[in-house]
C-alpha cells in the first residue's frame, strides 16, 4: 500500500475541513470530515454544460443516507479546488435525486467536482470533470 497517497488524502481532508466559502451573504464552513467506511451518497450522473453566461453543473444521486449538503468546487488546474456553491442535500433517499448549480465565473478551461457532506461529518467526492468553453457538454457516470 502506498502510504503517501493515504497521507495526502488525510491532508486534503483536513484542508477541506478548514474551508470557508462565501455564498451570497452567508459564510459556510465545511465540517471536519469523519473517517468512516460508509459514504453518505451513491453518485449517479455528473454533467457540466456550457451556457451563454458560464456553466451549468448538474448531477444525480442514486441513494443518500444522512446527507447534509453538497459543495460544488471549481479548479483551473485540476489540482487545487475552491468551493463556490453550497446546496442543501435531501438527507435520506433511496430514489434518484437531481441537483444543479450555475457557475457564472467559468473560465476557458475549468475542472469541477462535488463534495457530499453527511450529518456525521463523513464526506464523499465525485470524480472531477474537465470543461472547455468550446465544448458544450461533458459528462461522467460515477
Amino acid at each position: 500500500m502506498d502510504t503517501r497517497l493515504s497521507f495526502s488524502a488525510l491532508v486534503f481532508c483536513f484542508a477541506i475541513s478548514m474551508l470557508s466559502l462565501s455564498d451570497s451573504q452567508e459564510t459556510v464552513t465545511a465540517p471536519k470530515p469523519a473517517i468512516t467506511a460508509k459514504a453518505p451518497v451513491q453518485w449517479g450522473s455528473f454533467q457540466v454544460s456550457r451556457t451563454a453566461t458560464g456553466a451549468r453543473i448538474e448531477w444525480t444521486t442514486l441513494q443518500e443516507s444522512q446527507t447534509q449538503e453538497f459543495l460544488v468546487q471549481r479548479s483551473v488546474n485540476g489540482r487545487q479546488y475552491t468551493a463556490f456553491r453550497r446546496l442543501e442535500a435531501t438527507g435520506d433517499s433511496k430514489e434518484q435525486r437531481r441537483y444543479q448549480a450555475e457557475d457564472p465565473q467559468a473560465g476557458e478551461t475549468a475542472y469541477y467536482r462535488l463534495i457530499c457532506i453527511g450529518r456525521d461529518g463523513s464526506v464523499a467526492y465525485s470524480k472531477p470533470i474537465e470543461s472547455h468553453a468550446d465544448i458544450s457538454s461533458m459528462s461522467s457516470f460515477q
